[in-house]
């Protein structure tokens, strides 16, 4: 199932949503993700540590293509100019659907 078909609530990275999925509304014409999410969380280590201890091989890897500085052959920083690498990251909002 896509993320938006699954029952759970989420919050999906600006970075893994396509335009078309962004543009979809339901029967009324109103945009079905509509929503932001600036980031302030109030989680108990009681919480995360049961997240991370019983949960932490649900939690999927999001890929994040990256302009990654490199150090050459002399010792200096080249800062890239296009994508050269990815990340695989985890985001703390993840947590939501063990909540």
């Amino acid at each position: 199932k896509q993320w938006y078909q699954r029952r759970v609530r989420e919050v999906v990275e600006y970075s893994e949503i396509s335009s078309e999925t962004a543009h979809m509304t339901d029967s009324e014409g109103k945009l079905l993700f509509s929503q932001g999410n600036i980031c302030n969380h109030y989680f108990t280590t009681s919480f995360l540590t049961k997240v991370i201890e019983d949960k932490e091989s649900e939690l999927i890897h999001h890929v994040a293509k990256k302009k990654i500085p490199t150090i050459n052959g002399s010792g200096e920083r080249i800062v890239p100019d296009k994508i050269n690498g990815i990340k695989m990251e985890k985001f703390v909002f993840d947590v939501f659907q063990f909540s």
